[in-house]
Parts: C-alpha cells; structure tokens; sequence
C-alpha cells in the first residue's frame, strides 16, 4: 500500500574505464552518488548517460563519472574469474586498472604481470605515441651531444666577440 514511500536504491557499478574489442579495462565497484532524485538517477545509468559521482569502494576515492566510458551495474557484468567476464551479452576479457590510472584521461594498453603469483592483465599508459615521436628525433641530423665536464679541454673555445672579453 506504500510502495511510494519506499526509496530506490541505485545499485552498486563497475566503473569500465575503456572498452576494446574483446576487453575491458575495469577500475573497480563504486558507489553512485547522483545529484538528482535516484529514480532519474537510475534511468540515467540504464541508458548510460549517468552524470554524477561515483564513490570507488577500494579506496573511498570519489570521481566523476566522465572519467569512465561505461559504468556497468553489479549484477549486469558477470565475472568468470579474474580474466574474464559477460556483459551485454558478449563475452570479454577483463584488465585491471590501477589507482594511478583511474582519473587518467589517454589510452590504455593492458600488459600481463603477475599479481601475487597469479598472471593477470593489468592496464598501463599508452605512450606509444612519445615512444614514437622520441624515435624519429633520435634519428634527426641535428641532435644534442653530451660529455663530461673532463672531455672540456677537447671543445673548441667559445667566441665571445670582442666586446665580450675581459
């Protein structure tokens, strides 16, 4: 008789911070803490365009859920151990992100590490792209030389011009 009375609860999520092909880099299970009333709140998060705070439950951390591409509610994203799960109906594999990495806002590359002796895909910075732009001035003509502050008697003298010189 007072169905009304009672308040919606919004179920705990997974925060996804990128979604590949066939993998998902998952930060952990948080808590939404919307700014609006929790029915809109949870008809935002089905239709994923929730907009609020999410309340990482590893570390009590509360991020804004820009941060993630996808916020997946508990009993929607099915674990199937630690590397894999189901999730809108299709199967993925699972790479864990770190803390550091949670508010980063460029690509991830997952690596597998071992965690307590256990192989795990572990999410890091894709820097790629520094990697690459370091390589191709490292084979530029113009590049910096270094040497000791020994090998300074081999330098040629510096012209100071004759204005300059004491």
């Amino acid at each position: 008789m007072l169905d009304w009375l009672k308040r919606t609860k919004l179920p705990d999520v997974w925060a996804i911070k990128q979604i590949d092909d066939d993998l998902l880099h998952v930060c952990g299970r948080g808590e939404l803490e919307p700014r609006e009333r929790p029915a809109k709140a949870l008809q935002a998060l089905q239709e994923n365009r929730f907009e609020g705070a999410i309340r990482m439950h590893d570390s009590a951390l509360v991020l804004n859920a820009r941060l993630f591409a996808a916020l997946a509610p508990v009993d929607d994203l099915i674990l199937r151990g630690q590397d894999r799960a189901k999730w809108c109906d299709r199967q993925y594999r699972l790479s864990w992100v770190p803390q550091r990495c949670w508010v980063y806002e460029g690509r991830l590359t997952s690596t597998l590490t071992h965690v307590n002796g256990v192989p795990q895909h572990v999410s890091v910075e894709d820097v790629s792209a520094i990697r690459d732009k370091a390589a191709s001035a490292e084979s530029d003509e113009a590049s910096v030389h270094f040497a000791s502050l020994e090998a300074r008697g081999n330098l040629p003298p510096l012209d100071m011009g004759p204005d300059r010189r004491r």
